[in-house]
């Protein structure tokens, strides 16, 4: 009996710990570039995959509105919350898609299932 609750322990725990790894909530990426205005950056994970290579790029992932845009200090102009390339940056993976999202403040219909998925970024922040 021991062994059969011993082998049913060990396949939930493998297909837990499965499930984890296919679930995005946040990542720490360098910001590769930067379109224009800085609503959008393409960015590398730093993190590397289990066999030690590069994961892919993220592209176009849109940046939160307070890193877009310097801020003046005491009449003196600050760089500190810009994005710039090089920068850390924290990208988290929202929990819906976000693919028919206009980028503004409507509503908008759900694109597909998809959940925490890589295609879902958005940065929030510098380090």
């Amino acid at each position: 009996m021991s062994t059969n609750r011993d082998e049913f322990t060990e396949f939930f725990r493998e297909f837990a710990t499965q499930l984890a790894i296919n679930f995005n909530v946040a990542q720490l990426a360098r910001v590769v570039s930067l379109n224009g205005d800085r609503s959008k950056a393409d960015v590398q994970p730093m993190v590397l995959n289990q066999s030690g290579s590069k994961r892919g790029m993220l592209l176009n992932v849109p940046v939160t509105r307070h890193l877009q845009q310097k801020i003046r200090l005491e009449g003196e102009s600050s760089y500190l919350d810009q994005i710039k390339k090089g920068d850390v940056a924290i990208v988290v993976f929202l929990d819906r898609s976000i693919e028919n999202w206009s980028g503004g403040n409507g509503d908008f219909k759900l694109g597909s299932l998809r959940m925490h998925n890589v295609n879902d970024a958005v940065i929030v922040g510098v380090l």
